[in-house]
């Protein structure tokens, strides 16, 4: 008999979501784009800029959908709203 698959673990799924690499990429490409100024590849500094906010905003898209911890609702935190 064949074996069933086994559902993927918790931790590779975690490491799936995590918005963390794709944020850092996308922040180094717009870096890297940025110090391409004073180039005249006018291009690359372009498709740079662009890849890197694309994965930035992936990144915040993904962050915010993911939960987070559960704070409750911080009334019982001092200086907080009651």
């Amino acid at each position: 008999m064949a074996r069933e698959p086994e559902p993927p673990s918790l931790a590779r799924v975690w490491n799936f979501l995590r918005p963390w690499p794709i944020l850092l990429a996308g922040l180094g490409l717009t870096i890297l784009g940025l110090l391409l100024t004073s180039t005249p590849f006018l291009a690359a500094r372009v498709l740079l800029r662009g890849a890197g906010l694309l994965l930035v905003g992936a990144a915040i898209n993904r962050r915010l959908r993911t939960p987070g911890r559960n704070w409750g609702n911080g009334s019982s935190r001092r200086g907080c709203w009651p």
